[in-house]
């Protein structure tokens, strides 16, 4: 508990003057954690014995924030297509290329890569008259809503271990307030959107 509410005292406050600064400085925090999500995710890789090609996902990372500046609004998709030739070719010019290789070198791609990179794109888009940074705001309040409520409801009332396996704290009380408070979250997130916005929420 003590490190989630270090985390949370953290977290929270950088994250919310990430999305009032925006600009350039978010952009720069987007690429740096989109670098550090990958690292992790390809060294797991590793250690899990795949082969996996790392320049394609570093390269659309590095080339994520200088397009984004040119372009106005960044075109994950287009770096995404990009990063799997890229990674795909690496795995295939090695003198004994796998297809759990190549699997798990485009991996890290949907996974930390896309997200990230449609992040900043939303810095710079409107959806139906919201901004998207409102709906980057809404993305991580129900994350840090539903895993609150997850903890301290698991805590509280867990008795049935959800997959001792994976993870032995884990219950299936804890898992229901979670997704209750992630629920109830969005809602007020959405309430919030249509008195700030009115007449433009679908």
């Amino acid at each position: 508990m003590k490190t989630r509410l270090i985390t949370a005292a953290v977290g929270i406050p950088f994250l919310i003057f990430t999305l009032i600064v925006r600009g350039w400085f978010a952009e720069f925090v987007i690429v740096v954690l989109t670098f550090i999500a990958m690292y992790e995710n390809y060294r797991a890789l590793k250690k899990a014995g795949y082969y996996v090609c790392e320049w394609g996902g570093y390269a659309a990372a590095a080339a994520m924030w200088p397009l984004s500046r040119q372009m106005g609004v960044l075109d994950p998709l287009l770096l995404v297509v990009a990063a799997m030739g890229v990674s795909m070719t690496g795995v295939m010019l090695r003198e004994k290329p796998t297809f759990p290789d190549a699997s798990a070198s485009v991996y890290p791609l949907f996974t930390c890569f896309l997200p990230m990179s449609m992040f900043m794109m939303m810095m710079n888009s409107t959806y139906g008259g919201v901004p998207g940074v409102a709906l980057i705001t809404m993305a991580f309040a129900i994350a840090y809503g539903g895993d609150g409520a997850a903890y301290f409801g698991g805590r509280a009332f867990g008795k049935h271990k959800l997959c001792p396996s994976v993870s032995p704290k884990k219950t299936v009380e804890g898992a229901i307030f979670g997704l209750i408070g992630g629920t109830a979250v969005g809602l007020i997130c959405r309430a919030g959107f249509v008195s700030v916005f009115p007449m433009r929420m679908p």
